[in-house]
């Protein structure tokens, strides 16, 4: 017979729930195992229990946003997960819409889910991010509201589903009027993804019209044209116009200083940390990186942080810090494998690999080069499987194997695809490679440039 804790005596009960339930680290019980909850609720029928979370979901949105017993959060998540199991038990058992469980669709369980979201966002949890948004999507139907909508396209760009993402941009930009600034900002940040997808599927032209757009508009928020402007300084970077790209980054810098956008420096700081190293000159990308790592550590922003920790390897790879270059690779790993950025985490392994066959530890450098060698062949990226090949490459060398089959593969694959993955959506970190961009750089502007707001600093 199912247990029923209702029906036990008082110390009975306390006895057995002393022994079923423990202190969650969130406060409160949670059950011991998932078999001891569904022997705790046997023997309540699905109607009321769809009436009891209900009850806990009106409760919960009742409380005060800083309460102290539910706040932030875990309020959002205890609000958005009782009101779904009441409306999915309500479902499953057909009853009224004026029954009790029903009641719940008056919480607005879509804002929860929206602020659920941009936790998880900052947090650099795009995949659970987009989860959160979908969820939200088949609550609205056909009513998400657009700030969401937005939301739920950047995070299917993050999480690979560009054909997705760009549709849905589209159809925001198409549905949206721009009468006024939040409208504008709605279709503005439409474009943006609209770039960040065709970017991503190898459409570089319709990426800088698309961006290009943004930079130029009038009325539109001033951190979408910082944006716009590192993205198109990315294409850029991307194709080897260095000089130009160095403008743009320059450019983005100065933008956000005028609107105390303390993100947007930092990362247009870490762009042109980027530029600098890619153009040998590592005092000016280790100043722009320490400012970039202070900007972050102040605003406790530890996606920025971690990417100015990626960036400050590859420079020191590059400056032959090989020691270091490896320590700073091994502690962006764990970052890069949480955000599920294939490209970050396979080009950290390269890094890694890289310092470890200059510094005779072949075994390790073998195998991180093979594994980052497998994901750049899946992303398709030239310069990753280039150097890739040639850290295998050096490890067959000291081994005295012979490395000239791997030699000739990696200059086949230098010369087979211009600098850079265009199916890369990453916006915050180049994939570019400094050999082939000095190699062959044109210092012609690849796009017309905006005029500069004011005199760039002299570190700059």
């Amino acid at each position: 017979m199912p247990l029923q804790l209702d029906r036990l005596p008082k110390d009975i009960a306390e006895l057995v729930a002393r022994r079923m339930l423990r202190p969650s680290n969130r406060g409160g019980y949670t059950f011991v195992t998932a078999f001891m909850r569904q022997a705790a609720y046997a023997g309540v029928g699905k109607t009321e229990l769809a009436a009891r979370h209900a009850r806990l979901a009106r409760w919960a949105d009742a409380l005060a946003p800083d309460d102290p017993e539910l706040a932030g959060i875990e309020r959002d998540t205890f609000v958005a997960r009782h009101a779904e199991e009441a409306l999915s038990l309500a479902d499953a058992m057909r009853l009224a819409a004026s029954s009790d469980p029903r009641t719940v669709v008056s919480i607005d369980r879509r804002a929860a889910l929206g602020r659920l979201a941009t936790a998880a966002f900052a947090d650099s949890q795009p995949a659970q991010a987009a989860a959160l948004l979908d969820r939200a999507a088949a609550l609205a139907r056909d009513e998400m509201p657009a700030e969401l909508t937005l939301a739920r396209a950047r995070a299917w760009v993050r999480t690979s589903r560009y054909a997705e993402a760009l549709a849905l941009a589209e159809r925001l930009r198409q549905d949206t009027t721009a009468d006024d600034a939040d409208g504008q900002a709605i279709r503005m940040g439409a474009l943006l993804v609209i770039g960040d997808a065709e970017r991503a599927v190898g459409h570089l032209e319709e990426a800088a019209h698309a961006w290009r757009t943004v930079a130029n508009a009038c009325g539109g928020p001033p951190e979408y044209e910082t944006e716009a402007l590192r993205r198109l300084g990315m294409l850029d970077y991307l194709t080897g116009h260095l000089a130009d790209a160095d403008e743009r980054f320059v450019q983005a810098y100065q933008l956000s200083l005028s609107q105390h956008d303390r993100p947007g420096q930092g990362w247009a700081l870490q762009n042109i940390a980027w530029s600098a190293t890619s153009r040998g000159d590592f005092d000016r990308a280790e100043m722009a990186l320490d400012r970039a790592a202070t900007l972050f550590v102040d605003l406790r922003d530890v996606a920025g942080q971690s990417w100015v920790t990626g960036t400050e390897a590859f420079v020191r790879l590059l400056q032959g810090r090989l020691r270091q270059a490896g320590a700073l690779a091994a502690e962006f790993l764990p970052y890069a494998e949480r955000l599920g950025d294939e490209w970050g985490l396979a080009a950290v392994q390269m890094v890694d690999a890289y310092a470890a066959a200059e510094l005779g530890e072949l075994a390790r450098a073998d195998r991180q080069a093979r594994v980052a060698l497998r994901s750049f062949e899946q992303l398709d990226d030239a310069w990753g499987r280039s150097l890739a090949l040639v850290v295998r490459g050096v490890v067959a060398r000291d081994r005295c194997a012979d490395p000239a089959a791997l030699a000739g593969t990696a200059r086949s694959r230098f010369s087979s695809k211009p600098c850079g993955s265009p199916s890369r959506p990453r916006t915050r970190s180049p994939s570019a490679s400094p050999v082939r961009c000095w190699a062959t750089a044109s210092w012609t502007p690849a796009t017309p440039l905006p005029p500069r707001r004011t005199p760039a600093p002299p570190w700059i």
